[in-house]
């Protein structure tokens, strides 16, 4: 498993991040633990964005559909 193997399998996701102004990234992608950095652009809906958990859960069940297997999913904010 690769960054882009992630990337392609949440490529479903993202219109719906961009159209908030959320930008979602591949960190780090290993069998036991995938990393998504979150970044925001300067006219980010501040309201549209949904807990971390509710994120690694969205991000879980995407890859789940995608026939991809991971042991546990991360979202973590960009350094501002």
């Amino acid at each position: 498993m690769d960054e882009q193997t992630i990337a392609d399998a949440l490529a479903p996701l993202l219109p719906g991040f961009e159209a908030d102004g959320l930008i979602l990234s591949v960190l780090t992608a290993r069998s036991d633990e995938v990393v998504i950095q979150l970044g925001r652009t300067p006219d980010a809906c501040e309201e549209c964005i949904m807990p971390l958990e509710s994120m690694e859960y969205l991000v879980a069940e995407r890859l789940r559909q995608a026939g991809i297997g991971v042991g546990a999913v991360r979202v973590v904010e960009a350094a501002t």
